[in-house]
């Protein structure tokens, strides 16, 4: 098996509108499907192991990484609140931006909530954890070209 790279990420919500609507105006991602219902589809509960499963499902599309958002109806979430970093299971999300300063200054001015109020520095690379409407963890992280693991390194990947 090859791995050619990280697909997408899916993110289950309790409004999926507002979080697609938050992705597209914040961190400027693209509607490449709109939200769409399904309900009792065969295919989709034998996939995600459920029964009479329904919902919503869109995706959007970033600089090199897709986004799945589902808001399930049926069955009804077991878990309400967001995960802490240290949770077990998926965490969060990090964005690679090239300038943090901006990039904070312009989230902060968007209504997103930082778990600190400025990102840390490490020398090499600078990091800051915020939390999406849903408060889903995500990270933005400025890494030195030269950083063992630049965003730039990962691009040059084939």
């Amino acid at each position: 098996m090859i791995i050619k790279g990280i697909h997408h990420i899916g993110l289950n919500s309790k409004d999926a509108s507002r979080l697609v609507d938050f992705y597209v105006d914040v961190f400027e991602f693209e509607r490449i499907m709109e939200l769409e219902n399904w309900q009792g589809n065969p295919q989709v509960d034998r996939m995600v192991g459920g029964n009479n499963t329904s919902g919503l499902f869109g995706i959007l599309r970033g600089k090199n990484i897709y986004l799945e958002i589902f808001q399930y109806y049926s069955p009804a979430p077991s878990i309400i609140g967001p995960l802490e970093v240290w949770d077990r299971g998926f965490t969060h999300i990090c964005f690679s931006v090239s300038n943090i300063e901006d990039a904070h200054a312009k989230l902060l001015s968007r209504g997103m909530n930082f778990i600190s109020d400025k990102w840390s520095d490490y020398g090499t690379f600078r990091a800051v954890y915020g939390r999406d409407p849903d408060g889903n963890l995500i990270e933005l992280i400025e890494t030195m070209s030269d950083h063992h693991f630049a965003f730039n390194k990962l691009q040059n990947q084939s």
